[in-house]
């Protein structure tokens, strides 16, 4: 075997004091890599068994190995390189590793378990190397406690790096067995158990054989229990962990447990360990969000929170008065069980609804005036917590004879109190509105809210949010009504958030007080009653002004002047959509030359341009100029950047929707790239989509000019994506990948129905007959329950099929 003598030296020097020795290190340690990878590999180990090496050498040779053969860099040149060696060759090196575990060096130890983790990630789901796990799970009982403890954390890295539908039930059984045993509750062995306890809490989805058998599962949850009773806080921390964990894989189990559970949660979270205090509620947040899902889903629930729901709410408001902050720390974030408990509050006020309002209103009625800010402070984090579980009509009746008191709270000395009531309200108007918009509150609280505004950047920001979600919720589902209830508020709203976003006093702070006063200002925008479209449109030329500015950096600088830019483009594409129509041609080529500049003046094409392009086409319709941003738009989806490609398609379709059949005069440059998306086997799926929506659009629109050119190419696309679109997953294995495949089936269909509409000539009909009945086949595959179709969707369906027979088969 050969080596390569000068990689210590290089190893070593990785660590240098000195840059550019640094850097020199690690160029030679490519090139060692480039120029001959198994010799890389070969000294690599070589130096990592040699135990006269420093640890700081051996320790990168496990690092370097664990990355080159997990192929960390992505380089295609090393792709299933460990694969691809041969046996004998990876045997050696694999019993090298596993020599190493029994090494006196704890950093060096954790870093080849990992490494050997790597491999068996690759090997054990080939079924290779499968002596590993019983060999490890023999020595988690070995007379020697250092080759006892390197065995657990072995196993405890491969159950991260695995799957358990990885293994065989033996196998899986090999580890939970040997992680189990050595929980030990001896004050000898705390670090054994602390090691076995960390592996057991990522062995436990390996585990769920085990729950169901009686015995053993009894045997693990004392086991859990016992930790629970040890000194050692990070031991404790963990079990309490493995306990939250149990009670989200092993719902259905609780049951036998419950009163135990209770118990020490209870405890822990009375207990003076922070980290402990809120891993014991963490068990109740989650076990309440697991029940709530159950239900939304119809499925079986144990009600275990309804159970202990009275007792549970006095436990949480008790630890929500465990507050952290001190007086002086005014822009510190709540954490620990004052943070865990008003969170659980919120979680398991979904559950049981208005039964978390007695015991929560009381507290909040004992305190919210109490002379001490913690307790007025605790008291709002209880009630805002609540606010989505109870019924809107309950609340209300509750909440409004005490409106008066919260509203003055917004005049509260502490800033930290102030700062809860804004978030309070922002619950509120963003579950119960109706409190917020009745007639003798809306004109009281609006000049508070603009108000204070004005106030710390913490509490400036909460109360942005209010404003944003009370905006939402006075839209409406008509998006033409007259007025809504912010109508006779909409100017110095607007005004007070456009002067909010300019502050400069949050810079440097958590708080991003310009994006918060943005979005508020987009949803006011948004769900703008007609009545307010003349001030709306009052505000088109400042914010134009101001787009304008941003191309000035020297003014803000470059990375505030682009945050800006977006925040103002995004304005600007709502208010163009809203009233673009009372733009005039002038204004409309003038705003379209100043999106040329942004991409001009970013040499690209943006997302926030192009977001602006589109909300001029919303408003302007066919009264734009295509010519004057046509290259840009064919550059947008032509390139590699997949927003911008969505947002591309996106504009086609509209613009395909103002131009209608004039549209036909620009299918030569926008439907040959709309085809090479949908033809690319790299580009995201999500863009493919788009596409797909867009060369729809264009083939309803422009007709017959769409079928002389471009049909086939349409039809042989829309054959390969219906089949892809017919793949079987389920919403709980991957639901992104479950929803993306119902929208495209969906888009499938209807694409299918445009290119229809448009075929008219003859040939056309004859080239779209050769498809049809594979179309046949796939819309009558879409009726089957498999693809969950629903009633109205059955009846289109049905509809097109029909459709397609008197066109076609008659």
């Amino acid at each position: 075997m050969e080596f390569y003598p000068e990689l210590k030296t290089h190893l070593a020097n990785t660590l240098a004091i000195e840059s550019q020795v640094r850097k020199q290190s690690e160029n030679e340690i490519r090139n060692c890599r480039d120029t001959d990878p198994r010799k890389f590999l070969a000294s690599l180990t070589k130096e990592l068994a040699d135990e006269t090496n420093p640890d700081q050498v051996r320790l990168m040779s496990a690092v370097l190995v664990k990355n080159f053969i997990a192929n960390k860099g992505s380089d295609q040149r090393y792709q299933d390189y460990w694969i691809k060696l041969d046996a004998n060759f990876k045997e050696q090196l694999k019993t090298a590793f596993l020599g190493c575990l029994a090494t006196q060096s704890l950093i060096v130890r954790k870093q080849v378990a990992s490494a050997i983790a790597m491999i068996a990630s690759i090997e054990i789901p080939r079924n290779e190397w499968i002596d590993l796990i019983p060999n490890l799970s023999g020595n988690a009982a070995h007379d020697s406690i250092e080759i006892r403890e390197a065995s657990l954390e072995t196993l405890g890295f491969i159950c991260e790096e695995l799957q358990p539908c990885d293994l065989t039930p033996e196998l899986k059984n090999f580890i939970v067995q040997a992680l189990v045993r050595n929980l030990s509750a001896d004050a000898s062995l705390t670090k054994t158990t602390l090691l076995a306890a960390k592996a057991f809490f990522l062995a436990l989805p390996y585990a769920s054989n085990n729950f169901k058998v009686d015995g053993e599962r009894d045997y693990i949850m004392a086991r859990i229990f016992e930790l629970l009773t040890l000194e050692n806080e990070e031991i404790r921390v963990i079990a309490m962990q493995t306990l939250v964990e149990v009670g989200r894989q092993e719902y259905e189990f609780i049951k036998f447990y419950f009163q135990k559970i209770c118990e020490v949660t209870a405890l822990a979270a009375k207990s003076d360990l922070e980290r402990l205090g809120a891993q014991g509620i963490e068990f109740w947040t989650s076990l309440a969000e697991e029940e709530a899902q159950r239900i939304k889903k119809n499925a079986f629930v144990n009600n275990y929170i309804q159970q202990c729901c009275q007792q549970l709410a006095h436990l949480l408001i008790e630890c929500i008065q465990k507050v952290n902050i001190q007086d002086d720390e005014e822009d510190i974030d709540e954490f620990g069980v004052a943070l865990s408990a008003g969170c659980c509050l919120g979680a398991i006020s979904v559950v049981v609804g208005n039964e978390i309002m007695e015991p929560v209103l009381g507290f909040v009625s004992t305190n919210i005036q109490n002379p001490e800010w913690i307790k007025r402070y605790s008291a709002l984090l209880a009630l805002g917590a609540i606010t989505e579980g109870p019924d809107k009509i309950r609340f209300m009746n509750v909440i409004i004879p005490g409106i008066q008191n919260l509203i003055q709270m917004f005049q509260d000395q502490h800033p930290k109190v102030r700062e809860t009531i804004g978030w309070v309200m922002q619950k509120i108007c963003e579950s119960h509105s109706d409190v917020i918009t009745n007639p003798t509150i809306l004109p009281v609280i609006i000049p508070v809210f603009i108000q204070a505004l004005q106030d710390k950047p913490r509490i400036s920001n909460q109360v942005c949010r209010a404003i944003e979600y009370l905006s939402y919720s006075c839209g409406g589902s008509d998006p033409f009504q007259a007025q809504n209830y912010l109508t006779p508020f909409f100017k110095p709203l607007f005004d007070s958030l456009f002067q909010n976003a300019h502050r400069t006093d949050f810079d440097g702070t958590q708080c991003n007080l310009a994006l918060s006063s943005f979005s508020a200002l987009q949803a006011l925008c948004e769900n703008a009653a007609v009545n307010s479209y003349d001030q709306l449109y009052n505000t088109l030329l400042p914010v134009l002004q101001l787009i304008e500015q941003t191309m000035n950096t020297a003014v803000h600088g470059e990375i505030k002047s682009k945050e800006f830019q977006d925040y103002l483009t995004g304005l600007l594409q709502i208010i163009l959509v809203k009233v673009g129509n009372k733009v005039d041609n002038i204004t409309a080529s003038n705003i379209i030359k100043l999106i040329v500049m942004i991409f001009q003046n970013q040499k690209k094409v943006t997302e926030n341009g192009l977001i602006a392009l589109s909300g001029l086409i919303n408003g302007v319709a066919d009264r734009v100029d295509i010519n004057e941003f046509g290259s840009y738009l064919v550059f947008a989806l032509k390139g590699t950047d997949d927003e911008c490609v969505r947002l591309g398609c996106g504009i086609v379709s509209d613009l395909a929707c103002a131009f209608r059949e004039q549209i036909a005069s620009y299918l030569q440059d926008f439907v040959p790239p709309l085809i090479q998306i949908l033809k690319d086997s790299n580009q995201d799926r999500h863009s493919k989509l788009q596409a797909l929506v867009a060369l729809g659009d264009l083939a309803m629109c422009a007709g017959q000019q769409f079928s002389n050119n471009y049909l086939i190419d349409t039809l042989k696309i829309l054959e390969s994506a219906s089949k892809q679109s017919l793949s079987s997953v389920s919403d709980d294995a991957d639901p992104d990948l479950y929803t993306y495949l119902r929208q495209l089936r969906v888009q499938i269909v209807e694409c299918y129905t445009t290119v229809v509409h448009g075929v008219h000539q003859l040939q056309h009909k004859q080239y779209l007959a050769q498809f049809v009945p594979n179309i046949m086949v796939y819309l009558q595959q879409l009726l089957e329950k498999t693809y969950s179709p629903s009633l109205v969707r059955n009846n289109l369906l049905y509809k097109y099929i029909r459709n397609y027979k008197r066109a076609f088969l008659a």
